[in-house]
């Protein structure tokens, strides 16, 4: 059976107003921010990077909060609910079946890697970023809905008030800035429609 770790992540973006934000998540402590927003006049790919790395150390987070419940004897499969299941594409052959923490954790990796990855976030202040960033940002958060959507489904009843205030504030936000940022399709927000009334959002 597959036993979920996540790697620690640190980075370091150069914004190009001069000002440095760094960014650190681990499996033992992840704080939520108090506030979503990059620093003042940053571009829009900037903007776009930030949240990336902000959602990211926050589902890291909730996904810790959640690790108890979500096992792989009590989801053995990555869905949410009955309509929707995901699998895992490796990169040869079909896509594959996979555990929701194993889910879990491949989608944080992904992520992580596509981060470090200095082609797509560059770490050079005045550096560009490549020309499908934002079609990078939108299949990320995508990804993240999913994430998002499993929990709602199948777990939100077993958390306890605390973690699901934390879950709620973790998600409004995330769904606030995809609104904003037009990352989400109608068809991506299918999987949880039916839940947003438990975050109290709404399309």
């Amino acid at each position: 059976p597959h036993t979920h770790t996540h790697s620690t992540l640190s980075l370091t973006l150069s914004f190009t107003h001069s000002d440095t934000v760094t960014h650190s998540a681990s499996h033992q402590s992840t704080s939520l921010m108090s506030n979503p927003d990059p620093p003042p006049k940053t571009d829009v790919d900037e903007y776009l990077a930030y949240n990336v790395i902000f959602f990211f150390n926050d589902l890291q987070g909730i996904f810790d909060m959640a690790s108890p419940v979500c096992t792989v004897e009590s989801c053995p499969l990555m869905n949410a609910g009955s309509r929707y299941e995901f699998c895992w594409n490796f990169g040869k052959g079909p896509a594959k079946q996979v555990s929701a923490p194993y889910y879990f954790d491949l989608c944080l990796l992904w992520i992580q890697s596509l981060i470090q990855d200095k082609k797509l976030f560059p770490v050079r202040t005045g550096s560009k970023f490549p020309k499908q960033f934002k079609s990078v940002v939108k299949k990320i958060f995508e990804r993240s809905l999913r994430l998002y959507a499993h929990l709602y489904h199948s777990h939100y009843e077993e958390l306890l008030q605390p973690e699901k205030e934390k879950l709620n504030e973790s998600f409004r936000k995330f769904f606030a800035f995809c609104s904003e940022a037009s990352l989400l399709g109608s068809s991506a927000k299918d999987i949880i429609r039916g839940k947003l009334h438990l975050a109290g959002v709404s399309f």
